[in-house]
């Protein structure tokens, strides 16, 4: 077979078309969209803001120098700890729209819509019309999508940008148009900007099939896939370069060489794999975030998460690949190895959320759609195995609802009883399998579905660090509009306000309003406008400013007070600053607040 003749399989539907109306098949997709909106956006203004990354926020909508260079603070004196892609378009977002809580998490919510559609629009350039609507479905009712809406944590854009990634690099390979390619790229290098090397688990997926679905001999394909290497490597370095070429820049956070390249790689890589480098501080994932093991996605924790469809997304790879010698289909190697690639970094490295496995979504989406309609067509010679694999499916959720017996206790015997029904009418006679699969398809959604919508109660859609949909987040108390975020440790607003108004009644034209030890604690005033200096970064064990730095600042007058929160973890952190602190200043304030007066004394 020529490579052009099998370039026309290799991205479309080998086992016959499924019949669906052009018009109806995107009347469903709108209605999935319009559904998702609703359960995404819902409850989205008492969203409760997140601790470090809110106040970075409000610095970076405040101040272009801390928007450029992803700055803490309102003088971008440091930086934070990852690359702050995601959280500049919330920076953006919040210039226009003001800084509320939910012009923080609208582009959250339109990062999940926009994947998918993108997700849709990928499937059915794969598998036909009626595969796209199902993998949408499927994707749009993944509960850690829905909590990740309610949430500023980055994940929800990064899936977005991956997809569109995938959905230039199919269109490249069908059309042969380069520029298709080099926009792939473009794509994979925004989302290194969003979560730097995470963002490049997708390639073996995206190179493989480029270099097997595209047009042309391979010495032209691996060419282009070149050219699109370097677009990527250029628009995920540029803040690399922007660092390296400029003087007046922030500290770079969770280093301990000023080196971004430390932070990205140090920290955020092979910190996670409890690989301790140079010109790092520790990650402090080893107690938080235990190595994973190989059974990470289907622990207590995860598996509600993403993995209501897994059975299907197992029987959808295992008939692609099956079928490969016959149909090559290339798109079921591309999630295929997209998903064993996810599977494989969760598996080995420190997670410390549940979250993580939000980037595996798209493939068990894609994946699952494949296996329902492979089955739905093979259903003549193996009448069997689609009722099989449906009540393997339901006996999986019935399983993971079970697991929290006190989360709508009605849930389990409705899934049961209509997972019955739909193995019955599959198998009973052909006549009644339509309804089968569609009674099947209400099993197999209820329970994801209900996941999805209770993140729309602030009980159940987790922490601003920690999101996640349905029951383990029950013992969280609904937080209106952020407050969380604006108090210092374990105070009450009135004591971090009773702090803050002291502090500016005391002001004369410092730079800072008050040194803080660890970018967490300094947060609720950041968030609340202030100047702050923030010490140590977020572990507090950042070498910045340093002994010697605070105390020139002090002397050159930026800054006058320095709080140590009592209680808080950062304090012990560098006790550099605690020995100078205590041996140069005199306290201030109330006894409680932990605050020390450094003005050096008049001809000193």
């Amino acid at each position: 077979m020529s490579h052009g003749v099998l370039q026309t399989r290799l991205f479309t539907d080998n086992d016959g078309p499924v019949t669906a109306r052009p018009g109806l098949a995107r009347a469903a997709v709108g209605l999935v969209v319009a559904a998702a909106a609703v359960v995404y956006a819902w409850g989205i203004t008492s969203v409760q803001m997140h601790v470090y990354y809110a106040p970075a926020v409000r610095s970076m909508s405040s101040s272009w120098r801390a928007l450029l260079f992803g700055g803490f603070d309102p003088d971008a004196s440091i930086t934070l700890d990852k690359l702050p892609g995601a959280f500049q378009v919330q920076a953006l977002s919040a210039r226009v729209f003001g800084f509320h809580v939910w012009s923080l998490m609208l582009p959250q919510v339109v990062a999940a819509l926009v994947s998918v559609v993108v997700l849709h629009l990928v499937v059915r350039r794969w598998l036909g019309p009626v595969a796209g609507v199902l993998a949408a479905v499927l994707l749009a009712t993944t509960p850690v999508l829905a909590a990740l809406a309610h949430s500023q944590i980055a994940d929800a854009l990064l899936v977005m940008l991956l997809l569109l990634a995938a959905d230039a690099a199919q269109r490249s390979a069908l059309t042969g148009r380069l520029w298709l390619l080099l926009l792939a790229g473009a794509w994979l290098g925004l989302a290194f900007q969003v979560k730097m090397l995470q963002a490049w688990l997708v390639l073996p997926a995206l190179v493989v099939g480029y270099a097997l679905g595209a047009p042309g001999p391979a010495r032209r394909r691996w060419g282009h896939l070149g050219l699109a290497g370097l677009v990527m490597l250029a628009v995920s370095s540029w803040q690399i370069v922007l660092f390296a070429v400029t003087g007046s820049r922030p500290y770079v956070d969770a280093s301990t060489d000023d080196s971004l390249l430390s932070m990205i790689l140090g920290y955020n890589l092979f910190g996670r794999f409890g690989v301790s480098g140079g010109g790092t501080v520790s990650t402090g994932a080893g107690a938080a975030g235990p190595p994973a093991g190989l059974l990470h996605t289907v622990v207590h924790d995860v598996a509600p998460q993403v993995t209501w469809s897994l059975p299907l997304a197992i029987a959808g790879l295992v008939l692609g690949v099956s079928a490969w010698r016959r149909s090559r289909d290339v798109g079921c190697l591309v999630w295929g190895l997209w998903l064993v690639a996810h599977m494989a970094a969760f598996s080995t490295g420190q997670v410390s959320h549940s979250y993580y496995v939000v980037a595996a979504a798209p493939a068990l989406a894609a994946l699952g759609a494949a296996g329902i309609v492979r089955l739905w067509r093979g259903r003549a010679s193996r009448p069997w195995l689609l009722p099989a694999i449906l009540a393997l499916t339901v006996v999986w959720d019935l399983y993971l609802i079970y697991q929290f017996p006190g989360f709508h206790p009605w849930l389990g015997p409705v899934v049961a009883i209509t997972g019955l029904a739909a193995v019955v009418l599959l198998t009973v006679r052909a006549a009644t399998a339509r309804a089968g699969l569609a009674t099947g398809l209400v099993a197999v959604l209820l329970a994801p579905v209900v996941w999805s919508v209770s993140t729309g109660d602030a009980r159940f859609r987790g922490t601003s660090a920690g999101p996640h949909a349905g029951p383990p987040a029950a013992s969280t108390e609904p937080v209106p509009d952020g407050q969380a975020a604006r108090r210092i440790g374990d105070w009450t607003t009135a004591e971090t306000d009773a702090l803050r108004t002291f502090l500016r009644g005391q002001h004369a034209g410092e730079k800072y309003l008050v040194a803080v030890q660890g970018s967490v604690n300094a947060g609720p005033l950041v968030l609340a406008g202030e100047s702050v200096l923030p010490m140590g970064g977020f572990t507090g064990s950042t070498p910045f400013p340093g002994q010697a730095g605070l105390a020139e600042m002090v002397q050159r007058g930026d800054v006058r007070y320095v709080l140590f929160v009592p209680g808080r973890r950062e304090t012990t952190l560098n006790p550099a600053i605690s020995t100078w602190v205590a041996s140069a200043c005199h306290p201030a304030g109330e006894p409680q607040w932990g605050l020390s007066d450094c003005r050096p004394a008049a001809g000193a």
